[in-house]
C-alpha cells in the first residue's frame, strides 16, 4: 500500500512539470534587431532563411496559431495582420509582410524591376519569440514560460517528493 501511495504521489507531483518543460522556448530579444522593442518572431523561412518578423502589439496574445503538425504560422483572426520583416546579415533587408485573414505569412517583393507581388513564405522553425500562440496540439513547442517559473515549480516538486518520502518512512 505504501508503494502505491508513493508512486501515485510522485506521479501527481510530476504531472505539472512535464507540459511546462516541454513547451518552453527562449524569449531573448534579439540584440541586433532594427527596432528597439516590440512583438517579434525570429524564424527560419523558405526563400529568405533567417528572418525577424515584427507584428503589432495587439496581436501578441492568442491571435496566431500553426498549421496542424507544423511550425508554419497562421493568422486565426478575422483581420489581416500587417508586419515588418527583416532578413539578411544583421537584418538589413526590409520587406512588408502580412498574415491574411486565416492565412499564412506572405511578403511583398520586387520580382521584375518595378513589378511587386505578394509571395508566400513557409515558417520552417521558430528560434525565438515573445508571441503567445494558440495551440491545442502536442507537436508544437511554443509557449512563453519564464525560466524562473520552471525553477520554482521544480523546487516545489522536489520538496513535495521529499516530504512524501519522509512521511512514508515515518510510518
Amino acid at each position: 500500500m505504501r508503494k502505491i501511495i508513493f508512486f501515485a504521489s510522485v506521479l501527481f507531483l510530476l504531472i505539472p512539470v512535464i507540459p511546462v518543460t516541454a513547451l518552453a522556448i527562449t524569449d531573448n530579444y534579439p540584440a541586433n534587431a532594427p527596432i528597439a522593442g516590440g512583438v517579434y518572431i525570429q524564424a527560419n523561412v523558405t526563400t529568405l532563411g533567417n528572418v525577424l518578423i515584427f507584428v503589432p502589439v495587439e496581436y501578441q496574445l492568442n491571435y496566431l496559431s500553426f498549421l496542424r503538425g507544423t511550425t508554419n504560422v497562421i493568422n486565426i483572426g478575422n483581420a489581416t495582420v500587417t508586419c515588418n520583416l527583416y532578413s539578411g546579415n544583421n537584418y538589413q533587408n526590409y520587406y512588408q509582410a502580412r498574415f491574411t485573414r486565416f492565412g499564412t505569412l506572405e511578403y511583398y517583393y520586387n520580382y521584375q524591376g518595378s513589378n511587386y507581388r505578394w509571395d508566400p513564405l513557409t515558417v520552417n522553425s521558430i528560434q525565438n519569440t515573445n508571441v503567445q500562440f494558440v495551440d491545442n496540439t502536442t507537436i508544437t513547442a511554443i509557449r512563453q514560460v519564464p525560466i524562473s517559473f520552471v525553477i520554482q515549480l521544480l523546487t516545489v516538486t522536489l520538496l513535495g517528493m521529499i516530504v512524501i518520502i519522509l512521511i512514508i518512512k515515518r510510518n
